[in-house]
């Protein structure tokens, strides 16, 4: 949910920004419950750029950017560096973070794969092992990439995960959405959607 992804002049993605009121509804919601909210965002450094493999450098060199590194128009900065605008979160959700980390209550964990689990230990799987949390709910974009990513590292390493249906989108053709979906609910997990999570958060008030 990053400016990159999600900012008007650098990208257009309607469904991606349409899940913003969704994430912003239901994420108080879930601190109220006592959850951790725990933002997993691409953050780059300087020596993860010399580590990164082909296959993934390639796949954001596409659309004329320079790939990860790069100058991006504007104040944008640097592609999915650390501390750059374009690695911010998008508008409210910034806003958002800011809230529940001076709250406690929200983290920000740098990733540097399409997945935030992959690999023996990432900073979010020891996140994870440090709290005890062993249920995951997601949101992002894109659905079919980062996300799913995510989604089936997690499932094979044991967490239980829901995927927030009006929380994720993609820029993917159709059918990748659903794919996700589909094989959210029948193989990796639960698929719900915010308002029911609200719902149950405020039948626990």
């Amino acid at each position: 949910m990053q400016n990159y992804f999600l900012h008007p002049d650098l990208r257009d993605h309607p469904t991606g920004l349409d899940c913003v009121v969704p994430l912003t509804n239901v994420v108080p919601a879930l601190r109220h419950l006592g959850s951790k909210i725990a933002w997993v965002n691409w953050g780059l450094t300087e020596h993860e750029l010399t580590t990164i493999p082909p296959s993934l450098v390639r796949g954001f060199m596409k659309g004329g950017t320079g790939g990860f590194g790069s100058e991006l128009p504007g104040q944008f900065g640097r592609l999915l560096m650390r501390g750059q605008l374009n690695s911010a979160l998008y508008g409210p959700l910034q806003h958002l973070y800011e809230e529940g980390s001076r709250a406690g209550t929200d983290v920000w964990i740098h990733k540097n794969r399409m997945s935030g689990l992959w690999g023996p230990q990432s900073a979010l799987d020891l996140y994870l092992q440090e709290t005890g949390i062993t249920t995951l709910l997601f949101a992002g974009v894109n659905a079919d990439q980062c996300v799913l990513g995510t989604i089936v590292d997690a499932y094979f390493r044991g967490y239980d995960c829901v995927v927030l249906r009006d929380c994720v989108a993609t820029s993917s053709p159709q059918g990748g959405l659903e794919n996700v979906l589909y094989n959210s609910g029948n193989s990796y997990g639960f698929v719900t959607d915010s308002n029911k999570v609200i719902e149950a958060a405020h039948s626990k008030a």
